[in-house]
């Protein structure tokens, strides 16, 4: 079994079977305390803005987010990449990075950090 964003699969096969596992929204944490704004999070402060992103690999290959953002204009500017979400939210909770991640690791994530989760001030596709 392998596991594989909606939409990512196209051209491995026709003979492949698939099934959604799960599906949610997508959020922006941002810290307490190091926020560079106030009040509500327009897209032009989310452009702004220095983000922290997850990314399994280090090569200049397009993430399913990229592909998102590309579609609906969306401009990124990467502080950091990391390959384990699990880093996320103490990076972002430590800087004025905003990082846009699944609603459900984000509660998660809110449980242990000072962190605030927002919600993205564009259309996102929802995680599948």
């Amino acid at each position: 079994m392998v596991a594989i964003p909606d939409g990512t699969a196209e051209g491995i096969g026709r003979d492949i079977s698939s099934a959604l596992l799960f599906e949610d929204d997508m959020v922006i944490i941002a810290s307490r305390r190091h926020r560079s704004f106030t009040g509500p999070l327009t897209r032009e402060i989310y452009e702004a803005s220095g983000h922290a992103r997850f990314k399994m690999s280090p090569k200049n290959t397009a993430t399913h987010q990229d592909v998102n953002f590309r579609q609906i204009g969306v401009q990124q500017h990467d502080l950091v990449m990391v390959q384990q979400f699990l880093s996320l939210p103490g990076i972002v909770e430590a800087s004025s990075a905003l990082a846009l991640i699944q609603r459900r690791l984000a509660e998660r994530f809110q449980r242990s950090h000072e962190i605030d989760i927002l919600e993205a001030p564009f259309r996102s596709h929802r995680s599948t």
